[in-house]
């Protein structure tokens, strides 16, 4: 992400209510909200080692994507969007959790399989609100 500094002490900075992820979202948010552009650029070459440390504890990663997500949804969803939103990420969670237990199973990959586990732990996360 790149823009003024200035913006960002606009904003207070990220939200350190969020603890590993979605804080970059959130800030995105409140950057559009307050009037700022955000721009997608496709063609970049920016090369971004994401999750290579929580890749070695992927309960930990699993578990905090799971999390950084419902608290994005805590603060920025109400009534029945919350409800939405919560009910697509179940069901998207709901739906890796079958397929990579069946494919783990198929090709007999131990991997796909504890992915598929922690696909479906993940529909039972749900952090406290810290956003009311």
């Amino acid at each position: 992400m790149f823009c003024p500094a200035d913006e960002i002490r606009k904003l207070n900075g990220l939200d350190e209510r969020f603890f590993f992820y979605s804080e970059e979202t959130d800030l995105c948010k409140r950057f559009k909200n307050s009037g700022g552009k955000i721009i997608f650029y496709p063609i970049t070459s920016i090369i971004h080692h994401g999750g290579a440390t929580a890749d070695t504890n992927l309960w930990f990663k699993f578990k905090n994507q799971t999390i950084g997500k419902i608290q994005y949804y805590q603060k920025h969803f109400y009534g029945i969007n919350f409800f939405i939103a919560i009910f697509f990420h179940w069901i998207g969670l709901l739906l890796r959790g079958i397929i990579f237990s069946i494919s783990g199973m198929i090709t007999l990959n131990k991997n796909r399989l504890l992915k598929g586990y922690y696909f479906f732990k993940q529909m039972f996360v749900y952090p406290v609100n810290k956003f009311n």
